[in-house]
């Protein structure tokens, strides 16, 4: 599991109804020190700086990256312990498993072999952080709890800026590359879109951010499901953008019941909105330092997350249509929404902005129902894009 920050906490100010005011979490005093200018910019290099210091420092003196595994090995510790985790990778092997696979391999090794005894102690070798902090809450009023219980809820919160930096680097070269010539390699790609194109720019480098969550969930474990929210990058061409190294977990939920939209967004958009101020640097592995700015593109659901997160009426409801203010009729136990050659007005980001916080009638709401974490980082609704997949692969254009 990636390294999660440690001072990000969830608010335990829960109302009655087991609603977060994301307002609050959002707009909560940053630990990241205002600065302008040459300063701001000053102030993230230098702190890359020492990291990358410290980093080369600690490799420099790392015994483990030049004693041999065995007397009679060509490899060093490091080399086989990464060879380890690669094949365990290839094999998708649990941690459960790799702990097998380490009891068995030191039954068949010399006994003068350096294999560690434990996964913590070969991911340590490697360098691999897989520390993490889970946040516990009661599943049937979310109470944030000290420690796991039964009936719980469980929550990963990521450092969205690690792992945007860890993808990046490993794509560096093609992230530069596609930038320069999207409109030769894929005409009909992100990049050459009008929102793209739109999107805060300067001649510095660019990193777009694609976030992706379903409402079904990836799998079921124990009576529980795992809800993750996935991240990918514009900038990384198709079809590399959808490999598994280049798809980001930014938020695993592992509940009975559907993620809280508030408690599942809020940190990670708070991360986002703290880094299209900051941006981020990537040490290259040629020893480059390049500065990226981070923006959102879109967001995509199906339509039972997109009403979830969006916090939006249903799809099987009246005013359930995200982009306009077309309104259903009844026709027996189903709404339609019967076709007009006059267009419906379409629905805007102030709509979504101000009728969230409004006590309206359901009429007057246009189906907007509440708040989302989700407007302080994307325009509603032209950055909520439709949902190919579902909307159309799937088949509901046959309906």
């Amino acid at each position: 599991m990636p390294m999660v920050i440690d001072n990000y906490c969830i608010s335990t100010d829960i109302d009655e109804d087991c609603q977060v005011n994301n307002e609050d979490c959002i707009n909560k005093p940053h630990t990241i020190t205002e600065s302008s200018g040459d300063d701001q910019d000053s102030s993230i290099n230098n702190e890359d700086d020492n990291d990358e210091v410290i980093r080369e420092f600690i490799n420099l003196f790392d015994v483990n990256r030049e004693q041999k595994f065995y007397s009679s090995c060509n490899l060093s510790i490091y080399n086989a312990c990464m060879e380890i985790i690669k094949h365990s990778l290839n094999l998708n092997l649990n941690k459960l498993q790799i702990q097998h696979l380490l009891n068995g391999l030191r039954l068949l090794l010399p006994t003068e072999n350096k294999l560690p005894r434990t996964v913590t102690s070969l991911l340590k070798i490697v360098d691999i952080d897989c520390s993490k902090k889970v946040s516990y809450y009661c599943c049937g009023c979310l109470y944030p709890l000290a420690s796991p219980q039964q009936n719980v809820s469980e929550l990963v919160l990521c450092d969205v800026k690690k792992e945007i930096s860890s993808t990046a680097k490993r794509y560096v070269n093609l992230i530069q590359e596609y930038q320069n010539q999207p409109r030769m390699v894929l005409p009909g790609d992100v990049l050459n879109g009008q929102i793209y194109r739109n999107l805060p720019s300067n001649k510095s480098n660019k990193l777009t951010l694609m976030l992706h969550a379903d409402g079904a969930p990836v799998i079921k474990v124990g009576g529980k499901s795992l809800w993750p929210i996935q991240c990918t990058l514009v900038e990384i061409s198709p079809p590399m953008r959808d490999r598994a190294d280049a798809t980001m977990i930014l938020g695993p939920w592992l509940g009975g019941t559907h993620p809280n939209r508030d408690l599942w967004w809020c940190y990670i958009v708070q991360q986002i909105h703290d880094l299209f101020r900051n941006g981020i640097i990537i040490n290259t592995d040629a020893g480059e330092k390049l500065k990226f700015n981070i923006r959102a593109q879109y967001a995509t659901f199906n339509l039972l997350a997109l009403a979830q997160n969006c916090n939006i009426i249903q799809f099987n409801d009246y005013d359930a249509c995200p982009d306009c203010d077309i309104h259903g009729i009844a026709i027996g136990r189903q709404a339609f929404y019967p076709y007009s050659a006059t267009p419906a007005a379409p629905k805007t980001d102030h709509d979504y902005t101000t009728l969230s916080i409004q006590n309206t009638t359901v009429t007057a709401s246009k189906g907007i129902k509440g708040s989302t974490p989700l407007t302080k980082i994307l325009v509603f609704p032209d950055q909520i894009a439709i949902d190919y997949m579902h909307l159309v692969c799937s088949g509901h254009f046959k309906h």
